[in-house]
């Protein structure tokens, strides 16, 4: 939503993905166009063409299962099916960009790197 919507750390998180690329669940494509929708929708294509750029982790079975046991008990389930994804890149994954504390501390117990680029 960040590289859509100017927001206080847009620039950072652009100048950081610039530099790195970006991989997301499946469920990104939900809820972007969910956010353009209610908040500009033209900025649909921004959003068509980030979504276009990106490496998208499918939303298997397996990944759904294991989201359903991700920690803590107290994670939303869309968090739960971001930090799936992320563990399903393995090696691959150099770093967990988020901005909300929860999920940021639920990463962080999984033993993932993470960052908030301002």
């Amino acid at each position: 939503v960040k590289l859509i919507f100017a927001e206080a750390e847009s620039a950072a998180l652009d100048r950081f993905v610039g530099a790195n690329g970006v991989a997301a669940s499946a469920l990104s494509r939900v809820e972007l166009r969910r956010v353009a929708l209610r908040a500009d929708p033209r900025q649909m294509r921004a959003c068509e063409d980030l979504l276009a750029s990106c490496f998208e982790v499918s939303l298997t079975p397996a990944l759904l299962d294991h989201a359903g046991g991700v920690e803590p008990a107290s994670l939303r389930s869309l968090d739960a099916i971001h930090l799936a994804s992320a563990l399903v890149l393995g090696d691959e994954l150099e770093s967990f960009v988020a901005y909300d504390d929860r999920l940021l501390a639920a990463a962080q117990e999984l033993e993932l790197t993470t960052r908030s680029p301002r």
